[in-house]
């Protein structure tokens, strides 16, 4: 796939089908279920014939103990903080990610100078080591943990630019999380992953479905705009992430026994698919995957409806595996008011 070809990936997505906040409770959000295998017999194949209009909590139904669910289990930090100058003027802060010892990489809502100090809510303080075009490096003077700690209390999660009014910041702590976080680390919430309950997870167990989990740390760049370059030299950018290796072996063991593994999330399936081309259980992974490709480890997933021309939607289109197609789903959602993006419905594609 090539750069210019990105333009037949976009969409117009009507203002109000923005979601704004979660459902509630949250597996009640609606779900579009697309069968890529459903087939009838003397019927034109149509992109009609193999959708469903349903919702998260009826997810069950739609599987049986043949399925494996992988989740992530990254957790969102409070990344987003005011800092002040020493002239009294506020600066937005961004941490992105841990850069070793007590720095870390962040974005800054103005050009802030190298060894400038900025004071943070409630009394931290964080110097400017340098700059690498559009982000800064800066020393938090706490260890990753300590710091950690200090955004739990002042942070506020970093919900993305089209949450126009976010609720209090107590509040996005609960919604934009979800309720089997446990690593820390993301400055963006796994979305797909925010339609389970705990309710609905026994069910799923109690249907004789696994449940096993990985860890992907999702950084901004999963909703940077594509570049030139990033289909030229066929990579995305960094995110970190660990498999247990008992976890892996589990995994494995079902595939070659014949069971299905349902990703749940773009962050999950690019983890299962690198662990598949690389052999490595822990790193980093850069995997861009456009159409046409071939996966090699994920039979299903589970996703949110994605901003046009995205990386994330030229993923789900991969693995529907045709663009008019996917595009036809999308205007499904649209037409029967499916609510988009982080706090937004989802698709299971089986």
């Amino acid at each position: 796939m090539k750069f210019a070809d990105l333009k037949d990936f976009d969409y117009v997505l009507p203002p109000n089908c923005i979601a704004q906040r979660p459902a509630s409770p949250r597996d009640s959000a609606k779900m579009l279920v697309y069968n890529r295998k459903y087939k009838v017999e003397g019927i034109k194949e149509s992109i009609k014939d193999k959708v469903t209009d349903s919702a998260f909590n009826h997810l069950p139904e739609f599987l049986d103990d043949s399925y494996v669910l992988v989740c992530n289990d990254t957790k969102v930090i409070p990344a987003r903080i005011w800092g002040k100058r020493a002239t009294g003027g506020k600066v937005e802060v961004l941490f992105i990610e841990h850069a070793g010892r007590t720095h870390f990489k962040v974005m800054l809502s103005r050009f802030i100078r190298q060894g400038e100090t900025l004071t943070l809510q409630g009394g931290g303080a964080i110097t400017v080591i340098r700059q690498d075009e559009k982000y800064f490096f800066v020393d938090t003077h706490m260890s990753y943990i300590e710091f950690i700690r200090y955004l739990n209390k002042y942070g506020t999660m970093p919900v993305p630019p089209y949450i126009d009014k976010p609720d209090s910041r107590y509040k996005l702590k609960q919604e934009y999380q979800t309720v089997f976080a446990k690593h820390e680390g993301s400055v963006a919430a796994p979305t797909a992953s925010l339609h389970f309950t705990n309710r609905l997870l026994k069910l799923l167990t109690g249907k004789g479905i696994s449940i096993e989990y990985i860890t992907l740390h999702v950084g901004l760049g999963t909703f940077a705009p594509l570049a030139e370059e990033n289909f030229e030299t066929q990579t995305l950018h960094d995110e970190t992430y660990e498999v247990k290796k008992d976890v892996w072996q589990r995994l494995q063991n079902a595939k070659e026994s014949g069971k299905k593994i349902l990703a749940v999330g773009t962050t999950t399936l690019r983890v299962l698919e690198t662990i598949v081309k690389t052999e490595t259980l822990t790193g980093k992974t850069n995997i861009f995957i456009t159409p046409p490709y071939q996966f090699q480890f994920v039979d299903a997933m589970i996703t949110n409806f994605h901003l046009p021309a995205t990386s994330l939607l030229l993923l789900i289109a991969a693995f529907i595996g045709d663009k008019n197609k996917t595009l036809d789903l999308y205007q499904h959602a649209i037409s029967t008011n499916y609510r988009f993006y982080s706090f937004g419905d989802g698709m299971l594609i089986i």
